[in-house]
């Protein structure tokens, strides 16, 4: 039985430190987490603080029973906090809905779509008419769900459920991408800007004779001062503006009233319309396999991801937090951040995701596993299981180097447990492993090693362990000679 000795830290807690490793290992049951940054240490980036136990080498998406059942799921939607799947079948689409943990098909559709119809081409083809605005539809109050590739609406019920369908008006333009924002129906055609009159997304009357009406309907061709005029990939909604973004540019619609003026506002823009999200005020989106942050007018790009991952663009807004698709080397990830931007979960998952929505029971992605597509629901059930994880750090010194410190910071369940351990391959690939800490028992945890391993070519660290766990930030320091720092 190891021997344990007890004293104060600075912050008046208890730190135990456990023999076996000639007393180098601690861990800590309250630290300051940051001291450790601000003396110089490598910080990985890896800030979960979620409710999700990610970090974890198994998928934490669980697939949903009973799809097999209603053809191939092509799409998801979000309308009033109800998940919407589209599938296909025959060239027709069918409409889904998940109810009570079952798939109900509300309403299919009849005309043909184009073979090669991009589902996940358009950030707003299907568009729900509800936004708070007063005659935001002509005839009725109820809310409309516009589908544009087939050019229908449908009216939705009191839960939000699509019911009857009818053909969209032949005034109101097939639009690529569309939006409602503040009462009027926007949408764009190639480098045409559409903005629907005052009275709804049906108000399609522009002005004639010369004369100025404020509140008829809008259309400009829209440039922007790039060098190439790309396509436009999503309209967004954001601080009282309409926002356009094209792949290399972000433009903002100036004005309440007809006539309407585009801004430019920056050279950067959403290869991925899909990836476009607020987040508690903040706008993320992902641009050259990169996040970045727009608050206000005001534009931010976020920490590199962990790894050396490329974000794949598909993302969605949950639980306060920013989630988003990334891969490396074949693998893929949903990755996780919060409205601060400081680092991010990390969750391996079992195929590309093609798809992310965030609904009022939870959060849904459509994983594609070797062109085979299954709706995944994101659950926290698995708090028995042991995990994995490993990262390779300080991959930028090609030159050998010792591991002198390493720090993890993690929320610890009853009954779970935890090590730390190095992993080092030398030249000759040969590979050893050392544990430098562990601990149990629940609440906040900081497991820390200080002292010195021998040198080595390849260094990974790895944390393993059973039960419910959250690990929130990861960090470690290397030297290369006696003087040198990592």
């Amino acid at each position: 039985m190891k021997k344990e000795k007890q004293n104060a830290c600075a912050h008046g807690c208890v730190k135990s430190a456990i023999f076996g490793l000639k007393d180098r290992t601690h861990v800590y049951s309250c630290e300051n987490f940051s001291d450790l940054l601000r003396k110089g240490w490598r910080y990985e980036g890896m800030n979960v603080e979620s409710e999700h136990p990610f970090l974890r080498s198994h998928a934490r998406l669980a697939e949903l029973s009973g799809q097999s059942r209603i053809g191939r799921i092509e799409a998801l939607r979000s309308c009033r906090g109800r998940l919407l799947l589209l599938t296909s079948g025959s060239g027709s689409l069918d409409f889904y809905v998940l109810r009570n943990g079952s798939f109900v098909k509300t309403f299919s559709t009849v005309e043909q779509y184009a073979p090669d119809y991009d589902f996940n081409g358009s950030y707003h083809d299907v568009v729900c008419t509800e936004d708070g605005s007063p005659h935001i539809v002509v005839g009725d109050d109820e809310p409309k769900l516009l589908f544009f590739p087939v050019f229908r609406y449908a009216v939705l019920d009191g839960n939000g459920e699509p019911y009857v369908t009818a053909e969209i008006p032949s005034e109101v333009p097939c639009f690529e991408h569309a939006a409602v924002f503040a009462g009027r129906l926007y949408g764009t055609i190639g480098q045409a800007l559409y903005i629907s009159g005052a009275n709804g997304c049906f108000d399609w009357q522009y002005d004639s004779g010369g004369t100025v009406d404020p509140r008829k309907a809008f259309r400009c061709r829209i440039t922007s001062s790039t060098e190439r005029q790309t396509p436009v990939t999503a309209l967004v909604g954001y601080h009282g503006n309409m926002l356009i973004f094209r792949e290399n540019a972000v433009q903002k619609v100036v004005g309440s009233e007809n006539p309407f003026a585009v801004k430019e506002m920056f050279q950067i823009g959403a290869s991925n319309g899909r990836s476009v999200r607020e987040v508690e005020g903040k706008l993320f989106f992902i641009c050259g396999g990169k996040p970045y942050l727009l608050v206000g007018n005001s534009l931010h790009s976020l920490p590199e991801l962990p790894l050396g991952m490329t974000a794949t663009g598909n993302a969605c807004a949950f639980g306060g937090k920013y989630y988003f698709s990334a891969e490396k080397s074949g693998v893929h990830y949903l990755l996780s951040c919060d409205a601060r931007a400081e680092g991010y979960g990390l969750l391996r998952v079992s195929g590309a995701i093609s798809d992310l929505i965030s609904a009022d029971d939870g959060l849904f992605a459509l994983l594609d596993d070797g062109g085979t597509k299954k709706l995944s629901k994101m659950v926290n059930d698995r708090t028995n299981e042991s995990f994995s994880f490993e990262t390779e750090i300080f991959s930028g010194v090609p030159e050998p180097k010792s591991l002198t410190g390493a720090a993890l910071y993690a929320k610890v369940g009853g009954g779970a447990a935890l090590t730390l351990k190095a992993v080092m391959t030398n030249d000759a690939g040969q590979t050893s492993e050392k544990t430098l800490a562990s601990g149990s028992g629940a609440g906040e945890k900081v497991l820390r090693f200080a002292g010195k391993l021998k040198k080595t070519a390849h260094l990974r660290l790895r944390v393993t362990g059973t039960g419910d766990v959250t690990l929130m930030r990861l960090a470690a320091k290397c030297r290369t000679s006696r003087s040198k720092n990592c």
